[in-house]
């Protein structure tokens, strides 16, 4: 049950990663060729550290 609750909680993360990134681009905070790099940053390099760092004992 553990293991779903961390793979329930990676899926609200990228969920809430997408969020982020739609408003971003819908209140044009951010133009869209900077959106690219910060998805490599988030999703190639945040997210798996977040997910290994989740399913490694303290």
């Amino acid at each position: 049950m553990n293991l779903f609750f961390t793979t329930f909680t990676a899926i609200g993360t990228l969920f809430i990663i997408g969020l982020v990134g739609f408003t971003v681009l819908s209140r044009r905070i951010l133009i869209g060729n900077a959106l690219g790099p910060l998805s490599v940053l988030a999703i190639d390099i945040a997210l798996p550290c977040l997910l290994f760092s989740r399913f490694l004992p303290a």
